[in-house]
């Protein structure tokens, strides 16, 4: 079970990487394509700054981190 505390702070981080991708979206509309749907960012604009990152993916959110190694590790 966590915390209020800590759900403010999942529910921050996500609407702060709602918001910056919805500001990238329209900076770089011209984002690489690859083929029907797909489409190629960097590691970097999405951890900006940081090293680790939470995904949400349906009910389920995921943590996308930069190891000290400069690997990207994604865990559930």
């Amino acid at each position: 079970m966590t915390s209020e505390a800590e759900e403010m702070d999942k529910s921050l981080l996500e609407s702060m990487f709602r918001e910056h991708w919805r500001s990238r979206r329209t900076e770089h509309a011209t984002v690489s394509e690859q083929g029907a749907g797909t489409r190629e960012i960097t590691s970097r604009d999405l951890l900006d700054d940081g090293r680790e990152v939470i995904i949400r993916h349906g009910a389920e959110a995921y943590r996308l981190k930069l190891t000290n190694s400069g690997k990207l590790l994604l865990t559930k």
